[in-house]
């Protein structure tokens, strides 16, 4: 097993490890309550958390610096089927599915965000209410590395309230060739892909998506 493989599923049981429940899957069972708004007694909510002392502990066991991951947590509308995870691709102005994943019934949960930056990849870990982890795969490949090329990256920076059917960025990432690498707000880089009109090569978002129905029951 790669060495990135063993990382990703040390994150997962250090998640699953911090207590089962909803009030353990946010706080852990003897940590602080997050510097935000009560996310347990909202539903169709998501953003910004920090892992809990008892993950930081399992972590540092295992050598595995928690700084390189972005976590979330959210709190699903009331109603979903399931919640789904999509890596998009910008392509002639338009985004493109790169890969999804679908989880039921994990209608409150976190997630983890790790983007490798020398092998451009983006590895995501999700822990539901049930407190079962999962790790999506190998990391998503987003490009080969190119000499001369830098990237640049953003996540989810506050609490936003969503709705079902309606994919949420938290993550994005894009290279540039040029000089100087505008980095936008996961919200509005993909709300408006026009910005990346000039001067980028690559563009990646990582959303979010509360769904009533899974896609193959919407044809």
């Amino acid at each position: 097993m790669k060495k990135r493989d063993c990382v990703c599923l040390v994150l997962v049981c250090a998640l699953v490890l911090s207590g089962c429940g909803l009030e353990n899957i946010f706080r852990g069972r003897n940590s602080e309550s997050p510097p935000l708004a009560t996310p347990m007694v909202q539903s169709g909510m998501i953003g910004p958390t920090e892992l809990v002392e008892s993950e930081l502990g399992v972590l540092n066991l295992y050598g595995v610096d928690a700084s390189d991951w972005d976590t979330f947590y959210y709190v699903a509308p009331d109603g979903i089927e399931c919640v789904e995870l999509t890596l998009w691709y910008l392509s002639e102005g338009a985004w493109e599915s790169a890969g999804m994943s679908r989880f039921y019934n994990a209608v409150n949960g976190r997630i983890a965000l790790r983007f490798d930056s020398d092998a451009l990849s983006l590895q995501c870990n999700l822990v539901d209410n049930f407190g079962s982890g999962s790790s999506i795969g190998q990391p998503m490949q987003l490009a080969e590395p190119v000499e001369g090329v830098s990237w640049g990256w953003s996540s989810l920076g506050e609490q936003l309230t969503v709705g079902m059917d309606e994919p949420v960025a938290i993550w994005l990432g894009s290279s540039t060739s040029e000089s100087m690498h505008g980095l936008y707000d996961p919200g509005i880089g993909f709300s408006e892909p026009e910005r990346y009109a000039e001067g980028y090569e690559d563009v990646f978002a990582f959303t979010v998506e509360f769904k009533t129905q899974p896609l193959e029951l919407l044809y």
